[in-house]
C-alpha cells in the first residue's frame, strides 16, 4: 500500500505541475490538447486512491472515529437484489453518512444508505474496494468545491454534473448540482448540495432525497469521485 500510494502521490505532482504549464499556453486549440493528454496521464495511476499518501504512522486509529455497532437495535446488514449492501433496522430506516463497526473492521455507510466503496467519508478517511476502512491511507485535511460553472464528465462520457455554489459572509455553503445523461438516455436531475467537510458533500434529489449520492472533491478541484448504490465513479473537468 506504501508503495502504490507514494508512486499516485508522484503522478498528482505531476499532474499539477502539467496543468499549471498548460494554463500559460495562448492558443486554445494547443491548450485543450495539452490538457487532454494531460487528463489522460493521470487514468494511467487510477489503482491508487486520488490524492493519497501513506503516512508514517496508521492514518486512522479506531478509537478516533465515532461508529455504531452492528446489531444494535436490531440493526443488521442486507444485500439487495440489485447487489448493493445496506444497512438496516427493524424499521426499515438506515443510517446515512455513518461508520458501522462489524467485528473488528469498519464499514462506511453514504447518503443513499448503501455501504460505500473506493472513496473518502465525510470525515476524511478512505475505504477500499471491500468497503472496508483502509487506515494505510492518509487522511483527506483539505475542504474543496467543486468549481461552478465547470462541466465534469465521466471516463465514457455518459454522464456529467455541473454545479452552482456560493458561500455566504460566514463561509456557509450552499448550492445546487446539475446531473445529466448522455442525450440516448436522456434523463437529468437537479440535487441540493450538503457539505460535510474534508471535501466531502451529500447531494439529495430536489424532487426525492431517496435519490442521493456522496461526493468528494480532489485534485485541487479538478477530480470528483461520485458513489451512490455501492458503485464509486471518477468525474474530471472538460475541457
Amino acid at each position: 500500500a506504501q508503495g502504490m500510494a507514494a508512486l499516485n502521490s508522484q503522478i498528482d505532482a505531476q499532474y499539477d505541475s502539467e496543468y499549471a504549464l498548460i494554463q500559460l499556453m495562448e492558443d486554445g486549440a494547443e491548450k485543450e490538447a495539452a490538457l487532454a493528454g494531460c487528463v489522460a496521464s493521470l487514468a494511467l495511476g487510477e489503482a491508487a486512491p486520488a490524492d493519497a499518501e501513506a503516512p508514517e504512522a496508521p492514518g486512522a486509529p479506531m478509537e478516533s472515529i465515532s461508529y455504531i455497532e452492528a446489531g444494535d437495535n436490531g440493526g443488521k446488514w442486507e444485500t439487495l437484489q440489485s447487489g448493493e449492501t445496506i444497512y438496516v433496522y427493524p424499521n426499515e430506516e438506515f443510517p446515512r453518512n455513518q461508520w458501522v463497526k462489524d467485528g473488528e473492521v469498519l464499514y462506511y455507510v453514504d447518503a443513499t444508505g448503501c455501504r460505500m466503496i473506493e472513496n473518502y467519508t465525510h470525515d476524511g478517511y478512505y475505504v477500499g474496494k471491500n468497503g472496508a476502512l483502509d487506515p494505510s491511507v492518509q487522511r483527506l485535511e483539505a475542504n474543496l468545491l467543486p468549481e461552478s460553472g465547470k462541466k465534469y464528465g465521466c471516463t465514457d462520457g455518459s454522464k456529467t454534473w455541473t454545479f452552482h455554489l456560493e458561500k455566504d459572509a460566514a463561509g456557509k455553503v450552499s448550492g445546487t448540482a446539475h446531473m445529466a445523461y448522455s442525450e440516448d438516455i436522456g434523463y437529468k436531475a437537479d440535487y441540493h448540495v450538503h457539505p460535510l467537510g474534508h471535501s466531502s458533500f451529500s447531494l439529495y434529489n430536489v424532487l426525492d432525497d431517496f435519490d442521493a449520492c456522496h461526493l468528494v472533491v480532489l485534485h485541487g478541484g479538478r477530480i470528483l469521485r461520485v458513489s451512490a448504490a455501492g458503485e464509486t465513479e471518477q468525474f474530471e473537468i472538460k475541457p
